[in-house]
């Protein structure tokens, strides 16, 4: 499945106060609606982990669209 999130300056003067976290995870956590903990990046996807049940869901990025 192939999302795309939009960042806004907020979210990355939000990231710059918690380096513990990337920008990238914490618009995944608040698109989600899930624990940032709970979310990995990688260079193509987000993934979503759900330790209950041992299994994650998987999301690619869409291609830029700006222009």
């Amino acid at each position: 499945m192939k999302i795309r999130l939009l960042m806004s300056k907020s979210d990355i003067v939000r990231a710059t106060k918690n380096t513990k976290y990337s920008p990238i995870q914490i618009l995944a956590s608040k698109h989600f609606k899930e624990n940032i903990d709970n979310i990995e990046i990688t260079y193509d996807s987000v993934i979503l982990w759900n330790d209950e049940i041992n299994d994650y869901h998987s999301y690619k990025y869409c291609e830029s669209v700006f222009g």
